[in-house]
């Protein structure tokens, strides 16, 4: 499995637990790879239309490709410009994104609908701060209930309404006409 990320500080590839942390993979790991993950990747990158297509172009069909990423411009906040993010996704467009390279769309969903409209509300009411981490301790009980929510949250069938990331499997086809368009 390989797991992308351009931004990754050290050039080196680091290997954990079968997965291959990497910033770029080349094309023997592509035209191998089982499983490459894109996990809050796509949002920092100006194209990632372009950086997608790069590593599909390469695997082999039938090879799986999981996405992550924020969603919905309207949660966008200084946490967003502090990370770095160019753009959050609705699960249309990050849909359409992985249609654009080739990709067969197995699934996709968003994640933690039960907490949206407090972290709505919460942005919201920040929106004019500068930059900053939304990342903060908090007690271990809050913690606790919204690992509780979520939790039970992700066991029920797939969300198409909303969230605050989107999730995405698709899969590398052997289509000649998607080969054609990249």
């Amino acid at each position: 499995m390989i797991c992308v990320d351009p931004n990754y500080e050290d050039v080196a590839a680091i290997e954990q637990n079968r997965v291959k942390f990497v910033q770029h993979a080349d094309s023997e790991e592509l035209a191998t790879a089982q499983v490459m993950l894109f996990i809050d990747v796509l949002e920092h990158v100006d194209d990632a239309q372009g950086l997608l297509r790069s590593y599909v172009s390469g695997a082999k069909p039938g090879c799986l490709v999981v996405i992550s990423v924020p969603a919905f411009m309207s949660l966008w906040s200084p946490h967003d410009e502090f990370l770095e993010h160019k753009h959050r996704y609705t699960l249309r467009k990050i849909e359409g994104l992985a249609r654009s390279t080739g990709l067969r769309v197995v699934k996709g969903r968003y994640l933690f609908a039960s907490i949206v409209a407090p972290v709505w509300i919460s942005r919201r009411l920040r929106r004019s701060r500068p930059p900053a981490s939304d990342l903060k301790p908090v007690p271990s009980w809050v913690n606790q209930f919204l690992k509780s929510i979520t939790s039970l949250e992700h066991r029920m069938s797939s969300n198409r309404v909303a969230g605050l990331s989107a999730l995405l499997l698709a899969e590398v086809t052997t289509d000649e006409k998607n080969k054609s368009d990249r």
